[in-house]
């Protein structure tokens, strides 16, 4: 518990639902190396195992120049200008904690920095036109059928952690003389993979809402540490790619004319299981040092 309150904060999911805070080098060089590692395996088995043929997806020569000719129009050119303040902002407070304006991006976080963002868009024009129409954007730019559903799973997440409920007291008591047997890495190796199959069928955000208070508490009662537990959920939760429905980027896999469906599901596959083994034989060890 004191190692968890005495970290310096950046902006994450954990922050908000299990005070976890995180510094901003070991948080970075823990997902750079872990993605390394995934990335490299990947191609080198898509290269030398599966001989996967690449000309598909190079882009013709007249496409090629067509978009070089291409110009940025002044539209173009300030939503770029935003996307890069909107992510400088995000890190701000926690790279330079002390510089002016941190404390305050800090309390907006991604909430105000993003409402702040869509309230200039909607006033700055461009040929007396706003850059968005913010009533469009709302009504059919939001997928508020998954708004919904995260409300109630972060409102059922909150019940849970409440120390009036009694939820989280009796889970604990329960379930932890249970897990305890397992010991901590095998608690983690197996939660991370009964997490990363579930994935696939359904919403990750959904089960890193429900299981993050429940599973980084029980690691931290079984003496492991609860940082590792949440690397260990965060990367298997995105590494979503085996079925169609797992997540937008596997929908895209999946759905593309030029790949073969038999090596979308082995590949998709392969990315879960690279991403447990990198986590498992990588990912502990870095983890216990970085936090």
């Amino acid at each position: 518990i004191k190692r968890i309150k005495n970290k310096k904060p950046i902006v994450a999911y954990a922050q908000g639902s299990m005070n976890m805070q995180f510094e901003l080098l070991p948080f970075f060089t823990f997902c750079l190396v872990i993605s390394a590692i995934l990335l490299s395996v990947m191609i080198i088995l898509g290269k030398f195992v599966f001989r996967l043929d690449a000309e598909k997806f190079i882009l013709a020569d007249h496409v090629v120049e067509k978009m070089k000719q291409e110009k940025a129009n002044a539209t173009q050119k300030i939503g770029i200008i935003f996307i890069i303040a909107y992510a400088v902002l995000l890190i701000y407070p926690s790279l330079i904690p002390a510089a002016p304006g941190a404390a305050l991006f800090q309390r907006l976080g991604v909430t105000g920095i993003s409402l702040v963002g869509i309230f200039l868009l909607a006033i700055i024009t461009v040929k007396d036109k706003p850059l968005i129409n913010a009533a469009k954007a709302f009504s059919s730019g939001c997928d508020w059928q998954l708004l919904l559903l995260l409300s109630v799973t972060f409102s059922l997440a909150e019940l849970m952690q409440s120390s009036d409920s009694g939820i989280m007291s009796t889970v604990m008591s329960t379930i932890a003389p249970v897990v305890s047997s397992m010991g901590v890495t095998k608690f983690i190796i197996v939660s991370m993979v009964v997490l990363g199959i579930i994935t696939q069928v359904t919403h990750n955000i959904v089960l890193a809402a429900m299981f993050t208070p429940f599973l980084c508490p029980l690691c931290a009662e079984l003496g492991g540490n609860p940082y590792v537990m949440w690397f260990f959920m965060y990367l298997a939760l995105n590494a979503s790619y085996m079925t169609p429905a797992a997540s937008f980027q596997s929908a895209l896999v999946h759905g593309h004319e030029a790949i073969n469906k038999k090596y979308a599901y082995i590949y998709g596959l392969l990315v879960s299981v690279v991403m447990w083994i990198a986590l498992a034989v990588v990912g502990l060890p870095l983890g216990n040092v970085l936090f």
